[in-house]
Order: structure tokens, then C-alpha cells, then sequence
């Protein structure tokens, strides 16, 4: 992450240029630019709700990982 000003960081992403930006506005919502330019507007209490989904998401892979092993090794 790349703190660009107080309201403005970068989601540095491992040496590609075109980085998601993350941008506080003054109204509670936080302006989202990924990295083809797009943008969305989002309340931040539910921006504060994504590491959760993301949590979700990886529990949800890895219970797969895990079914798909036992299929495999059950035959």
C-alpha cells in the first residue's frame, strides 16, 4: 500500500503499475478505481464488511480443496 495523501492510498500490487485506488470522500463514502480506470462509490461501513467476504471466500476454497482431496484419495 502507497499512502498518496490523507484521503488517497494505492493498493500497490506487485509491481504493476495500474493499482486500485482507494479514496476517502467527505460525504462516508469511499471512492473505489481499479486498475482499468472504473469506479464505484461505497459506504464505509460496508467497505469494512470486505475482509469478512473475503474470509468467506477463502473457507469456502479451502473446504473445497479439502472435498475435492478426499474425493481423490476415497477414489
Amino acid at each position: 500500500m502507497k499512502i498518496i495523501n490523507d484521503t488517497t492510498v494505492r493498493l500497490c500490487c506487485g509491481g504493476n503499475k495500474k493499482c486500485p485506488i482507494v479514496e476517502q470522500q467527505s460525504n462516508g463514502l469511499v471512492k473505489i478505481t481499479d486498475d482499468y480506470g472504473h469506479s464505484i462509490l461505497v459506504k464505509q461501513e460496508e467497505l469494512e464488511l470486505v475482509p469478512n467476504a473475503i474470509a468467506h471466500f477463502n473457507t469456502k476454497q479451502t473446504i473445497k480443496e479439502a472435498a475435492d482431496t478426499e474425493q481423490l484419495i476415497l477414489g
